[in-house]
């Protein structure tokens, strides 16, 4: 029994695929760093938050920041010229800690002032 097959045929299928999906799905990443940024500006209280270092890091890029890592567990997110604000990946924890929270907070507020004086 020999069967027929086009290699060509194959390549072109999922390429239509891919493209499709491409085409009307938005990225999961910025879906997800959006409804995080609504979370965050929305809550008075961010103990009851929990976002991880990946997830931080999603929506700073989402808000059009660059992260920078430097040494070790330290990254750095440049605001302004001047202006820099630290992010320290959690040890021994998934979740980012809470002042680094209430920066971004600060940050989407239009306070930077503010986010530097976090401790």
């Amino acid at each position: 029994m020999k069967i027929n097959f086009n290699p060509c045929s194959f390549i072109n299928f999922s390429y239509a695929q891919n493209q499709r999906k491409t085409q009307t799905e938005p990225s999961f990443g910025s879906v997800k760093a959006q409804k995080l940024i609504e979370k965050i500006k929305n809550t008075k209280n961010i103990k009851n938050i929990n976002v991880t270092f990946e997830d931080m890091v999603g929506v700073y890029k989402e808000l059009g920041y660059d992260v920078i890592m430097k040494r070790g567990s330290h990254a750095v997110i440049p605001i302004t010229e001047k202006v820099n604000l630290p992010l320290v990946i959690p040890h021994g924890s998934k979740y980012i800690h809470r002042h680094d929270i209430k920066r971004l907070q600060f940050v989407l507020n239009g306070e930077i002032e503010k986010a530097l004086n976090v401790h």
